[in-house]
């Protein structure tokens, strides 16, 4: 029992980093290190690169899942962003860095298990 409710709370706190960083100073965020060979998600992706685009209905997310030998787009609300980066991160992704413009460093972590959780600090030089 404790371990589901540690699991829950890594969850949570992973919702709420997705929740505060994709708004429009959002950079980039990266997801890698798929748990299995054949890739992670529904998509078998190897890894995911989500961005902010303008359109002419607003700003939208647009996710770009890379397979071994093709590139999936798709566009995703602020809210549809959350949800598919955290079923992401679930489904076998280990590894996830963001990039902010109000942040300046970017903010990383990598798991064992959802509920090992380590964040960190990324320094970048340029």
């Amino acid at each position: 029992m404790e371990q589901s409710s540690m699991v829950l709370e890594k969850r949570e706190e992973v919702k709420k980093i997705f929740e505060d960083f994709l708004d429009d100073s959002l950079l980039r965020i990266i997801l890698s290190n798929p748990a299995f060979k054949d890739g992670a998600g529904p998509c078998k992706a190897l890894k995911v690169r989500v961005r902010p685009v303008m359109l002419k209905g607003g700003m939208v997310f647009q996710a770009e899942e890379l397979t071994e030998k093709q590139a999936f787009h798709r566009n995703l609300t602020r809210e549809e962003g959350v949800s598919y980066l955290l079923g992401l991160m679930e489904s076998g992704f280990k590894q996830a860095e963001v990039e902010s413009s109000r942040t300046g460093p970017c903010v990383g972590w990598q798991r064992k298990r959802l509920s090992r959780l380590k964040l960190r600090k990324i320094s970048r030089k340029w």
